[in-house]
């Protein structure tokens, strides 16, 4: 996992997107613990389960960045 990654506490409800190969891939956080998340990859596929240390890096979706931004 990046040294920004691991700063960044996932949480269940979160939205995130990583790169797997040249795509981008965006997931539903289904359940988040200290080890490894459920995620659901909003495709009609099958959630799966990752260990935290598979990812090497990933943005997280925040909510209140995208209120602040349209409200400035």
């Amino acid at each position: 996992m990046s040294a920004a990654a691991t700063t960044t506490r996932v949480n269940t409800g979160d939205v995130l997107e990583f790169e797997v190969g040249d795509d981008a891939m965006t997931v539903l956080v289904l359940l988040a613990t200290d080890e490894a998340l459920v995620l659901d990859p909003l495709n009609g596929e099958t959630p799966f389960v990752i260990r935290l240390d598979e990812i090497a890096e990933f943005r997280k979706f925040d909510a209140d960045d995208l209120v602040d931004a349209f409200s400035a």
